[in-house]
Formats: C-alpha cells, sequence, structure tokens
C-alpha cells in the first residue's frame, strides 16, 4: 500500500522543540526589550522628583484641601507610579504614560495654585511628552528589530 502523503522533510520544518525554542528566544529578547523601557520610565519618575515642583505632584494633599475630594477620586502621584512600576504593574509603557498624565492633569486643576507653577508645570509635561516619544521610538525599533531577526532565521 502507498502512504498518502510524502514523508515530511525535516529540513523545511521546525520540530515542536526546535519551535520552542524560537519561541522562548523570541520571548527573552522582548522580554529584555521591555525591561530596558521600564527602566527607562523609572528614570523619568526619578527626574521628576527631583524638579522644583515635585512637592505638587509627589505626595498627596492634606485632607483639609478645597479640592480634597475630587483630587482623591481615581488617585495618583508620583510615589504610586513608582511603586507601579516596581511592582510590574503596567504591562506596557501606554499604562504608565496613561498614568502620569493623570497625574498632571489633577496636579494642574487642583493643586496649582499660581500661574508661575502652572507654566512651570506645563514646562515639566513638554519634557516628559519628549522624553516619552523617545522611549516610544526606541521601544519600536528594537522590537521591529527583534521581529525582523525572527522571520530571518
Amino acid at each position: 500500500m502507498v502512504d498518502a502523503y510524502p514523508p515530511v522533510s525535516t529540513k523545511h520544518h521546525l520540530s515542536s522543540t526546535d519551535s520552542d525554542k524560537k519561541k522562548s528566544k523570541s520571548s527573552l529578547r522582548i522580554t529584555t526589550v521591555w525591561k530596558e523601557i521600564f527602566n527607562s520610565c523609572l528614570q523619568i519618575v526619578s527626574d521628576l522628583k527631583t524638579c522644583p515642583i515635585a512637592h505638587l505632584i509627589f505626595k498627596s494633599p492634606a485632607p483639609t484641601h478645597r479640592f480634597y475630594s475630587e483630587i482623591m477620586t481615581d488617585y495618583i502621584d508620583l510615589n504610586i507610579i513608582e511603586r507601579n512600576l516596581n511592582h510590574g504593574n503596567y504591562f506596557g509603557t501606554a499604562s504608565f504614560v496613561q498614568d502620569v498624565r493623570k497625574m498632571w492633569i489633577k496636579a494642574y486643576n487642583y493643586l496649582a495654585t499660581e500661574e508661575s507653577i502652572k507654566a512651570s508645570m506645563r514646562e515639566i509635561s513638554e519634557t516628559f511628552e519628549a522624553k516619552i516619544s523617545e522611549i516610544y521610538q526606541q521601544q519600536h525599533s528594537k522590537i521591529v528589530k527583534v521581529v525582523q531577526t525572527e522571520e530571518s532565521h
């Protein structure tokens, strides 16, 4: 009796163990990219902590603050953002960026009482956006490189 299908050539198909090894290497490379990106995010938080208006974005307001309840609804500050980074609570840069932007909005709307403070906050926010744009570009190019490397093998 003749087989219905010709035997499969091992030259053109990966065994399941070879395929698993390839996936594992790819996952490791992408994990390394994410670690680099998160380290960059931690550096941004560290830089923000040293800015002159850090006291407005680093800790929660006193309960006597006139907008306390508005501020504390869905509250976020640099301590929480840093803790989220350190505990792996962000699964990508988008959620980190979302929290930092939310922090800026709350601080700007409720805590910055002087125009000079608001101007400083806008300037620091613009610096943050420039840094995060660089991180997004690095992230994209590194992930594309990993994918291209995997496709070429």
